[in-house]
C-alpha cells in the first residue's frame, strides 16, 4: 500500500504542476491576445492617416494636371481642398505616435510636403507668366 501512495502522489504533484502550468498558460495567452489587439487599433490609425494623405497628394496631382490644362480655377481649388485634408491627417498621424522613429518620419514627410507646395506655386507662376510671353 505505501508503493501505491507514492505513485498516486507523483501523479497528483504531475497533475497539480501541469494544471498550474494550463492557468499561466491561458492567462498569458489572454494578456498576449490584449496587447496585440492594442497594437493593432494604435497602428490602424497611423495606417488610415497614412493611405488618407497618400489619397490627398493623389487629389492635388489631379488638380496640378488641371492647373496645366487651362482649367486654373477649378484645379486651384481643388488643390486647396485637398492641401487642408491632406494636414488634417498629417495632424492626427503626429497625435498618434506609437513606434520609435515615428517622430522622424513625419517630419520627413512635413519637410517633403511643404517642398511639394512651395513646387507647385512655382509651377503656378510659370503657368501664368508663360501665356503672356508667348502673346
Amino acid at each position: 500500500m505505501l508503493l501505491r501512495r507514492k505513485i498516486l502522489v507523483g501523479y497528483g504533484i504531475t497533475l497539480a504542476l501541469m494544471a498550474i502550468v494550463l492557468v499561466w498558460a491561458v492567462v498569458n495567452l489572454v494578456s498576449l491576445g490584449q496587447a496585440s489587439e492594442a497594437i493593432l487599433r494604435e497602428n490602424y490609425k497611423s495606417i488610415l492617416a497614412a493611405e488618407n494623405m497618400i489619397d490627398a497628394i493623389e487629389r492635388q496631382d489631379s488638380a496640378t494636371l488641371l492647373v496645366m490644362l487651362d482649367y486654373g480655377d477649378e484645379g486651384l481649388t481643388q488643390f486647396r481642398e485637398n492641401e487642408n485634408h491632406f494636414l488634417q491627417w498629417l495632424g492626427r498621424a503626429k497625435d498618434n505616435i506609437t513606434i520609435a522613429g515615428e517622430t522622424d518620419i513625419l517630419s520627413a514627410i512635413e519637410s517633403g510636403y511643404s517642398a511639394y507646395l512651395v513646387h507647385f506655386s512655382e509651377l503656378c507662376e510659370k503657368k501664368t507668366v508663360s501665356p503672356q510671353e508667348g502673346g
